[in-house]
């Protein structure tokens, strides 16, 4: 994977990232499946070259050692769990290497045949577009909502919550750490099978320790996607 920016003040937020994986997986009687994953990534960040007046590399390696599985509680809940343990070494900074548990919790749970409702739960790293920061801790939630008015009328509802605790190479004064804050509605119509419009709102804000990275916004937006 690789992430480029054309604008010159972006370019240190470019990213490149290659990662293997070997798993082994067992499937129940019943269809819940169970599986254990090993991952290895190495990524780079290859326009990363001053930060505070120092030459700093801060490229790391990763290894995941992790737990999956996928259980349908009953006909109208089905849950899925992601629960590892993260090592990330970092090549030239030895200080800010991060070990620990991570996970994600989602669940999908149908009351009715038209609506649904997914809930997501999660603690883990993140690539950090900072040139301040090796990595990024998120931890958060989510709520969406689904209702199927008619066969060509959808409403969705969600809600998001993430705080993001930023691990800094240089000091620069306050810690970073952020609180963001988010919600959506939006009506999908389909007309016709092939073609479908939505409109919606959001709205949503972010609290920051360091103030110069507080926001908040409030967007309208609509869309025409059509298959062929």
């Amino acid at each position: 994977m690789s992430s480029e920016n054309s604008a010159l003040v972006q370019r240190s937020d470019d990213y490149d990232e290659d990662s293997a994986f070997a798993y082994l997986m067992h499937v129940t009687p019943k269809g819940s499946k169970l599986r254990g994953e090993i991952r290895h990534l190495e990524a780079a960040y290859p326009n990363r070259e001053l930060v505070a007046g120092s030459l700093i590399d801060n490229s790391y390696n990763q290894d995941e050692y992790n737990l999956l599985a996928d259980w349908s509680v009953t006909g109208k809940l089905v849950a899925r769990l992601k629960l590892g343990f993260v090592d990330r070494q970092h090549e030239n900074l030895s200080s800010h290497d991060y070990s620990g548990v991570a996970g994600r919790l989602t669940a999908d749970y149908f009351p009715t045949g038209k609506t649904a409702l997914n809930l997501t739960v999660y603690r883990e790293p993140a690539p950090v577009e900072d040139a301040n920061s090796s990595f990024l801790l998120n931890t958060g939630a989510s709520l969406n909502a689904v209702w199927r008015i008619t066969d060509k009328v959808t409403t969705r509802a969600g809600a998001t919550y993430v705080n993001g605790d930023y691990d800094q190479i240089v000091e620069v004064g306050l810690k970073r750490e952020d609180d963001t804050l988010s919600g959506s509605l939006s009506l999908s119509y389909t007309p016709v099978r092939m073609a479908t419009i939505d409109v919606g709102l959001q709205a949503g804000r972010r609290d920051s320790t360091i103030s110069v990275n507080d926001y908040t916004f409030h967007s309208v937006f609509m869309s025409l996607r059509a298959d062929f």
